[in-house]
Formats: structure tokens, C-alpha cells, sequence
């Protein structure tokens, strides 16, 4: 405490006061001024009070950093190592991966769908129909077929599988997915179904192929137009089989299965009921007479194609026409008896239901 001008009473007085003031009070009132007095806090300060502790954080902080980095290097090099082995499983394999971005509407393909699909054209039409698929169908988390151009210009047959990736929020922002190449699968299949279809011998339909057809194209019959149904049978087959042997009776069922695709349209029905017996069911003829020169033909080939055996092979055929109002029963009934009536005159002869009195 200072005074500009000299003041000896004045200095007197205060410094008698303070005398008078207790000893706790005076060391409170020092406390208090000190603290109001302001104190800038330096760096130095800061280090020298908590040097040991920010060493310390800076240290665990720098090592969690480094250790963050280290797991995300090793998660790095795991992620391409799994996408590699899956690129590589995809190239071994019949399957294409895929991944498309919901935001973007961007379709991503392996390198394996190059190979199945061929260049960017194709890749662009089956970009098209994936969208289509996944996107504009709901086909989403579900397995179905698709019919896509391959490389050899044929149409392949793969399955879709896919699922969706969901955010935080449960929004969807992306499907991934592979397409597996099943066309060889399914062309065994079809041809074990054609075969199970088709008469070992002839190669025609077998008995019940040929009836499943015949009632199939009955029940679709446009009752404004007629269909024929033919029935046929070898005059005295059984004497082939006695007199030349049945390898030889085998040839001539052969050789009538030929005549028969030979001689009728591609959109008649073709089979082996059994036996030395045959089916053709005519679909929208034009008359009846068109029918029986139908069948004149076949009967013609079939002769001249046996003529190197030492007996004449000849048919007897009876036809029935239906207009829709018949069943395959009553139908199949009325062209056997009008084929019987065939063989009563004598065999090789074309019997139409209707005439002679049936």
C-alpha cells in the first residue's frame, strides 16, 4: 500500500487499522484479493502442470489410431481375398454375379457374364431384363427362371437368385445376386420327358402320349371345321413275324414309322397304339377326300418301300371325321370299326366311317 504524497497521519492511521484486524480475517482478505488477480495460462504451464498425462493420451491415442488402421488393412486384404475366391468360383463355374445400386440404378457384372452373354449389346439387353426382374416384378429375395441370350446366339436358361441389402433405416440400397446357367439341366430334362413321350421302336408317340394329344386337340376343336382321326394296321403281320423273323417285323414297323412323318404335316399327331397298330390324328382338313389321298399315299410308300421282302407288306386303314361333338372314345371306336371293315373286304383297303352302312 503506497501513497503519491508523503502522509505520515494518514500512514499512521492505516496502518493502526490493520493491527486491528484479526489474524484469520487479514489472511481471508489476502486470499481474496489474490484471487481476483488475473493469471494468463500459458503452454508451459499446461506442460509442466499435466506433462505425464497428455504423454500418456497422446501415446494410447496414437496407438489406437495405429491399431485401427492395422485391422482395417487386415479387413482389406480378407474383403479382396473373398472377393477374388468368388471371382474365381464364378469363372469356374456356370455362374454370373451381380450387384445393382439402388441409388444409381447401376448393374454391376462379373467377368463371368461376359463369357456367357458375349459383348456389351448383350450385356445392355441382360442389364435391361435383370432390372426388369428384380425392380418392375418384386422378384426381390425370391428364386425364379429367365430365358437370356448367350454367345452361341441360342437362349439360355438361368436361375435368379437374389437378396437385398438394407441400411440402418431398413431402406434398401442394394441387390446382389448370381445367375446360374441351368440350360443343360433343363435340355436333359426335355429330352428324358420326350423320351418317356416316344415309342423306342418308331420313334412316334407312344400309346398314351398319342391319346393325351388326340383328347387335348378334341377339347380345343373349332366345331366349324373337321379333324380326322386314322386308324392303321399291317394285313397279316403276323405271318412277318413267323415267316421272316421278328428282327424283320421290327424293320417294317421301322420303316412304316418313316413312311408315316414322311406322308403327314408336322401338325398331325403321330403314334404307336402298340403292337402292328398306328394313330393319326388330323387336325382342320380341308375334306375328306384330301384325308383318304393322304392315306393312299402312305399305303403306296409303305409297299414300295418292303419290296426286298418276300411278302407284300399292305395296310388296312379305316378313318373317322370328327366335328367337336365326339369324344376320343367314341371317335377311336368309330375309325377301328371302319379299319375291321378294311380287313372283312379283304385288307389294303381305305374305309371311311360312314360308308358301307356303318
Amino acid at each position: 500500500m503506497g501513497f503519491l504524497k508523503e502522509n505520515e497521519l494518514l500512514l499512521s492511521i492505516i496502518n493502526k487499522s490493520i493491527e486491528a484486524i484479526d489474524e484469520n480475517r487479514l489472511q481471508m482478505l489476502v486470499l481474496e484479493e489474490t484471487s481476483r488477480i488475473d493469471r494468463k495460462i500459458s503452454l508451459e504451464m499446461i506442460i509442466e502442470a499435466y506433462g505425464r498425462e497428455i504423454a500418456a493420451l497422446i501415446l494410447l491415442i496414437t496407438g489406437v489410431l495405429w491399431y485401427a488402421a492395422f485391422l482395417n488393412i487386415r479387413t482389406g486384404k480378407k474383403l479382396k481375398i473373398e472377393n477374388k475366391r468368388y471371382g474365381l468360383l464364378s469363372n469356374i463355374s456356370n455362374e454370373c454375379l451381380f450387384e445393382y445400386q439402388i441409388s444409381n440404378e447401376h448393374l454391376e457384372l462379373s467377368e463371368k457374364c461376359s463369357e456367357l452373354f458375349g459383348g456389351q449389346e448383350e450385356i445392355n439387353e441382360i442389364v435391361n431384363l435383370l432390372k426388369e426382374s428384380i425392380i418392375t416384378n418384386g422378384s426381390l429375395g425370391t428364386t425364379s427362371t429367365a430365358k437370356l441370350p448367350v454367345t452361341n446366339g441360342k437362349i439360355g436358361t438361368f436361375r435368379v437368385i437374389n437378396s437385398g441389402l438394407y441400411d440402418d433405416m431398413g431402406k434398401l440400397y442394394s441387390v446382389i445376386g448370381k445367375l446360374i446357367d441351368i440350360s443343360e439341366e433343363i435340355a436333359e430334362k426335355e429330352i428324358l420327358i420326350s423320351k418317356s413321350q416316344l415309342d423306342g421302336l418308331t420313334g412316334l408317340y407312344n400309346a398314351i402320349t398319342t391319346k393325351e394329344q388326340i383328347e387335348r386337340n378334341i377339347k380345343n376343336q373349332n366345331t366349324t371345321k373337321q379333324d380326322a382321326l386314322i386308324i392303321i394296321d399291317i394285313d397279316n403281320f403276323k405271318n412277318i413275324n413267323d415267316i421272316l423273323g421278328h428282327l424283320k417285323g421290327d424293320q417294317v414297323l421301322e420303316r412304316i414309322g418313316e413312311s408315316l412323318k414322311y406322308t403327314f404335316r408336322q401338325s398331325d399327331i403321330i403314334g404307336r397304339m402298340g403292337g402292328d397298330e398306328f394313330a393319326v390324328y388330323m387336325n382342320d382338313i380341308p375334306s375328306v377326300d384330301f384325308v383318304r389321298s393322304k392315306c393312299q399315299q402312305l399305303s403306296t410308300l409303305i409297299h414300295e418301300s418292303n419290296q426286298d421282302l418276300s411278302l407284300p407288306v399292305l395296310i388296312s386303314i379305316g378313318i373317322a371325321i370328327s366335328t367337336g361333338e365326339n369324344s376320343y372314345g367314341e371317335l377311336f371306336k368309330q375309325a377301328d370299326e371302319a379299319m375291321y371293315l378294311s380287313k372283312k373286304k379283304g385288307g389294303a383297303q381305305i374305309v371311311v366311317y360312314g360308308e358301307y352302312g356303318l
